[in-house]
């Protein structure tokens, strides 16, 4: 009857470690891995390894090369200024999405070969190297090729895959497993005699059978290895390895925190050997030769593998050496505190009176020490298979206090007719006195632009008509001086012209004009290079939807725009910039079906844009449903043709333009969340809108390169 108890307590316990075991490694796969999220956050953690860093880099630098060999003689500088750029959170910013999207071939049933591609990481390249070498930095190509990583296919590899495989397939039934596994640990306990012995049994085996998973860790980064033969490129496994299966010996840990745990209570209540007895036993298996021949051979077989494993990993070593000497000193203290809280009564006592009140506050020590310990535990495991380490942003839009905060209640510095600017050559009558590049720059988060049809004649444009409104519809906007102005331009532009693109221009090309995928680009650029910033464009388009689309593709724009959903509730700016839709486009006339080219007026009410003077500057609703969640406030004097910088001086002060804000939100009960102006570096609308949105305090760090 012992026999088949014993046979059966040992059967019980196996099966459930082995169950368990098997569980814990889908779970943490399911949270670390099989997530998208997670994948990308850890995929970016990785970065922190030098290894992979310096991998990341020379694969950029190369690619760089094939395009430009000339630059070969600069390489390690190129490497030197790569590393840096791969060390920033621009690049993170990008690595990210780009993780997301190359998710999904991990766990798919294809054999597609897995390809991470970084497709902006010239401008980054070239962002930096324009502060050290700026020859070098016009040298660079536009664009480089797009792979930085490859999976490649090797058995270990192979394994890992159908290992995730695997898990994504079983991790729903993850839960109901690990209840079974507890299920067949207890029965194991229960059916030990004495009761003592069984629990000391299962606690034992919980920590030893953690620590085993724990060991994978290491192990399976030697196999990982061993099937890389570039230097390089093997550290660089090995970093990527540790970055998404470190957090496994934190699970590992804290599981045998708790099998010590059950341990040291079932050692309380009887004589308890010390931990010096337990060290030289422990010592014993290790140094005396066994008797049984066979398991002679594995002792030494044992020491064979963990010697050769200290040679070569003395590191990893040193870290399991730390690890086991601070579990034997919590083991220690849990015994003690366990000891200490409910102490074996000698038998004489049985008959003496108790003391109501020091055992009653020893176990309730015993039981906060216990609900710690658990705590801990549940608290580790949540966390290290949530996220990793290199997650979450620091700031939106310059504040740490934006993240938090939906759309519809971020106020966002804008400008009119943001395209044509004093400093930009050929325009007549511009609404700005800087470029898009530096009002982005200044702080400007939102750009109204106007959108046309024109074919080059030399440096000037003239607005292609065919299939769109007469030239006579913008004389109203210009005003008939600015009519006749851009009628005189055009007269003169004879001759066939160059192709039919789309420009910016305010109403008429021929008084300046902007190919629209250059200003794209440069707003690209500023989104490559400044990944917590927000931006909102309104396109007041006079051309096809699909044609709008395919610039914001030829530009590379179109891998930042929001995708999502409008309003309902808004997302936080945090939500866009973790996620990597961070530019809401919308049009004013015709989207579409483009599915990221929102309809303006739809999601959007305004007030009037036609006010002479400051004192004719009102709130009472223009364009817009009432319903719209989004409020744009038009705020410049209108003097067409020509705009006037002294009225900016006026209405772009901070007092001014807070003053119209806090009144606009008053009366129309919403935020405004574009204050759209003229001639932006004018007054200071940045500092209007750092005061409206409440972070004043933060100096206006809103704009990157002030």
């Amino acid at each position: 009857m012992n026999t088949i108890r014993r046979t059966l307590a040992i059967s019980c316990l196996l099966a459930g470690l082995v169950l368990g075991a098997v569980s814990l490694l889908v779970a943490y796969a399911a949270r670390s891995v099989l997530d998208p999220d997670a994948f990308a956050s850890r995929a970016t953690a990785s970065l922190e390894d030098p290894r992979v860093a310096q991998f990341v880099a020379g694969q950029i630098v190369d690619a760089a090369l094939v395009e430009r060999p000339d630059l070969t003689a600069v390489r390690p500088v190129l490497v030197t200024i790569a590393r840096e750029v791969v060390s920033s959170e621009p690049f993170r910013a990008l690595l990210r999405p780009a993780a997301r999207r190359a998710h999904g071939l991990i766990t798919a049933e294809t054999t597609e070969q897995l390809v991470l591609s970084l497709p902006d990481v010239a401008v980054l390249l070239r962002s930096a190297l324009a502060n050290v070498s700026p020859d070098v930095a016009e040298r660079l190509p536009d664009h480089l090729p797009t792979a930085v990583a490859t999976l490649p296919e090797t058995p270990a590899v192979n394994g890992i895959l159908g290992s995730l495989r695997f898990a994504r397939s079983a991790q729903r039934f993850a839960g109901e497993a690990l209840i079974v596994s507890a299920f067949l640990l207890a029965m194991a306990t229960a059916i030990v005699r004495p009761l003592r012995d069984g629990v000391m049994r299962t606690g034992a085996a919980v920590a030893a059978g953690a620590l085993t998973l724990g060991a994978l860790v290491p192990i399976g980064r030697l196999l990982v290895r061993s099937t890389v033969d570039e230097p390089v490129l093997r550290g660089a496994v090995a970093g990527v390895w540790d970055a998404f299966a470190g957090g496994l010996w934190t699970w590992a840990g804290a599981i045998a925190a708790l099998g010590f745990l059950v341990h040291a209570a079932a050692l309380s209540t009887d004589e308890v050997p010390e931990i010096e007895r337990l060290g030289a036993r422990l010592w014993g298996l290790v140094t005396r030769a066994r008797p049984h021949p066979l398991h002679e051979a594995a002792r030494l077989l044992v020491l064979s593998g963990v010697g050769l494993f200290a040679v070569l990993n003395p590191a990893t070593l040193g870290r399991a050496l730390v690890v086991a000497i601070g579990a034997a000193l919590l083991y220690a203290a849990l015994h003690g505190i366990v000891q200490w809280a409910l102490p074996p009564r000698p038998t004489a006592d049985l008959v003496a009176r108790p003391r109501p009140l020091r055992p009653a506050l020893r176990f309730a020590v015993l039981v906060v020490a216990v609900l710690a310990a658990g705590s801990v535990v549940v608290y580790r495991l949540q966390v290290s298979g949530a996220r990793g380490p290199a997650d979450a942003t620091d700031e939106c839009n310059g504040s740490v206090d934006l993240c938090d905060r939906p759309l519809n209640e971020v106020t966002f510095a804008g400008t009119h007719n943001a395209m044509g600017s004093t400093d930009e050559p050929g325009w007549l009558f511009p609404n700005q006195d800087l470029g898009i590049p530096a009002q982005l720059r200044l702080g400007v988060r939102a750009l109204l632009i106007d959108v046309h049809y024109g074919r080059a004649f030399g440096n000037r444009v003239k607005t292609d008509l065919e299939g769109s409104v007469s030239a006579a519809r913008f004389e109203g906007a210009l005003g008939q001086e600015g009519f006749e102005a851009a009628m005189r331009i055009r007269d003169r532009l004879t001759g066939e012209g160059g192709p039919r693109g789309l420009y910016l221009c305010h109403a008429l090309c021929e008084l300046g004009a902007t190919p629209f995928v250059t200003v794209l680009r440069n707003i690209r650029d500023f989104v490559v290079t400044n990944p917590s910033e927000v931006l909102v464009l309104i396109l007041e388009d006079y051309v096809a939807p699909d044609e709008v689309a395919a610039a914001f593709v030829e530009s590379g724009l179109d891998r930042y725009v929001y995708r999502g959903v409008l309003g309902s509730p808004w997302s936080s700016l945090g939500a866009l910039v973790e996620r990597g839709g961070r530019v809401l486009v919308f049009g004013e006339h015709e989207t579409g079906d483009v599915p990221w080219y929102h309809p303006a007026f739809e999601a959007m009410q305004e007030t009037p844009y036609t006010f002479h003077e400051p004192a004719e500057f009102s709130c009472v609703a223009n364009r817009g449903p009432q319903d719209a969640s989004l409020f744009l406030v038009n705020h410049w004097i209108e003097t067409t043709p020509a705009p006037r910088p002294s009225n900016a001086a006026v209405v772009n002060t901070r007092d001014f333009i807070e003053q119209r804000a806090r009144e606009c939100a008053r009366e129309r009960r919403l935020t405004p969340n574009v204050i759209a102006v003229d001639f932006v570096g004018i007054g200071d609308l940045v500092g209007a809108v750092a005061v409206l949105n409440g972070v004043a305090g933060e100096e206006s760090e809103a704009a990157p390169g002030r």
